[in-house]
């Protein structure tokens, strides 16, 4: 099955060698510089070490090993209370230039009201009745609420990802990720022997599946499994698609893996692909793939002085 929509596609590769950050992209995307924004002011949270400190030595479940539970499943992240406040407030105010929400983040970030730790917590489990809820109460939209908080969680989520990674599974056949629990962003046909990796664009997690089944349903049914591809010279991308549930996943052929920072990049340049499968009625789910418990927490701010 193909899509007649002509579109230029770069491979990842090529935009890893103009540069990958977010700085570079806009200057190819100029419409794109207001979302870049608030990407690039999380590239610099990741340098934070207060993201890191908050995660716990192992995860923190009652789940067997063996189980399909997120590694996230039961954790409690200790954050620094008031370094989180300010990235949160940040994030907000920076989502207020890119429109849509009346009346502005902005003014949530000056809200006396707005709880960092409890909007990171709703971000991570993905707890939509509870960001609605937050949106009423600062008065903002709530799918802008929704977006500027997942944006906010990302520093805590990457850090989580790199200090459990040696403990992630080496093969997997849930579409879910493994580490954070939410639904692949994207597939890689990766290296010569075209391995298939589910990446997580909320956390930069990687891990490899088998294929041959539907990453969301489990539909393993060839005749209801299909593509779509381009009609352009660019064979790199295409979208993997499921008759059963009408989900849609994007892949990518790549040699190396994606570096987890630019997930998010490489999901924005790839929308054009969410389009055409749109226009072909296939959609991605809007559930959770796994409803964490995953409590965020301040942390000990005791401070010693001398007597």
């Amino acid at each position: 099955m193909t899509y007649s929509r002509r579109v230029v596609l770069h491979s990842p590769e090529d935009t890893c060698a103009r540069g990958s950050g977010p700085a570079e992209l806009a200057c190819d995307k100029p419409e794109w510089k207001s979302w870049l924004s608030l990407l690039s002011a999380v590239h610099r949270a990741f340098e934070d070490p207060m993201w890191a400190r908050a995660v716990p030595e192992g995860p923190v479940t009652a789940e067997p090993p063996q189980s399909p539970a997120p590694l996230l499943e039961r954790a409690v992240l200790r954050v620094d209370a008031e370094g989180a406040d300010r990235f949160v407030r940040e994030i907000f105010g920076l989502a207020e230039s890119n429109g849509g929400s009346s009346p502005p983040l902005e003014s949530a970030a000056r809200d006396t009201r707005l709880d960092a730790l409890a909007l990171l917590e709703a971000a991570i489990r993905q707890d939509a009745r509870s960001l609605r809820q937050w949106a009423t109460t600062l008065g903002v939209e709530s799918s802008a609420l929704r977006v500027a908080a997942a944006v906010s969680a990302t520093p805590l989520l990457h850090a989580c990802r790199r200090a459990w990674e040696h403990r992630l599974p080496r093969g997997s056949t849930r579409g879910y990720c493994p580490v954070c629990g939410a639904w692949a962003t994207l597939a890689e046909a990766r290296g010569l022997e075209r391995g298939l990796h589910l990446r997580c664009g909320r956390c930069g997690g990687d891990w490899l599946t088998g294929g041959g089944s539907c990453p969301y349903c489990a539909n393993a049914d060839p005749a209801t499994l299909g593509s779509l591809v381009s009609d352009g010279p660019v064979e790199n991308r295409k979208i993997e698609t499921c008759g059963a549930c009408r989900g849609y996943l994007k892949l990518i052929t790549t040699l190396q893996a994606t570096p987890a920072d630019a997930l998010t990049l490489i999901d924005l340049d790839t929308l054009e692909l969410d389009i055409a499968a749109l226009e072909e009625s296939y959609v991605r789910p809007e559930e959770p793939a796994y409803r964490l418990r995953t409590r965020v927490i301040a942390s000990s701010t005791a401070k010693w002085r001398r007597l």
